[in-house]
């Protein structure tokens, strides 16, 4: 993300904030992170942990950023604890939960804060525009970044000199996903 970044905004000072749920080093300079041992399976420790993680953003964020850049629905939610003046909401995967109840206020929540505060949004499908776009009525930029390799990223030329070990020309490469 961060070279992809510095080269559309090279005049830009970049920062990514990073929630360090596994207390792993951590080496690029351009990263900050909040560092806690809140884990993944409690999703009450993990509601907990966030709300502490949103007032690191805010703390170190202020009121200094040009854009802030959101990815998940958790860290959409930052947005009910701070305003940000310009933001852009990634989107890997969307969501929906198995209670309908529970799955109806997901979406609700998602759709006041995408249509009150975010600026654009990257999805890695164009599978989820219309959902974006028709369900969710978000009107604003969308831009699709697909979540695939390029065509050229495993030419046999390239695989050769890697560090993978390929013993003749035939190998397959498998790429799940949508």
């Amino acid at each position: 993300i961060y070279a992809s970044l510095q080269k559309i905004y090279p005049s830009y000072k970049i920062t990514i904030l990073a929630w360090n749920r596994k207390q792993q080093f951590v080496e690029e300079k351009y990263v900050i992170t909040y560092n806690d041992n809140t884990g993944y399976k409690n999703k009450l420790k993990k509601l907990f942990g966030l709300i502490r993680f949103f007032a690191f953003i805010k703390k170190n964020v202020g009121n200094n950023s040009a854009f802030i850049h959101l990815i998940d629905f958790s860290c959409l939610c930052y947005l009910l604890y701070s305003r940000t003046p310009r933001v852009v909401y990634e989107v890997y995967d969307i969501k929906f939960l198995k209670n309908p109840i529970l799955n109806f206020i997901r979406t609700f929540i998602e759709k006041f804060i995408i249509l009150n505060f975010v600026d654009s949004i990257a999805l890695a499908s164009p599978h989820f525009k219309y959902y974006y776009q028709s369900s969710l009525k978000f009107q604003r930029k969308i831009v699709i970044i697909n979540n695939k390799p390029k065509e050229g990223d495993f030419s046999y030329e390239k695989m050769k000199n890697s560090k993978i070990q390929l013993e003749d020309s035939n190998f397959k490469i498998a790429f799940i996903g949508s």
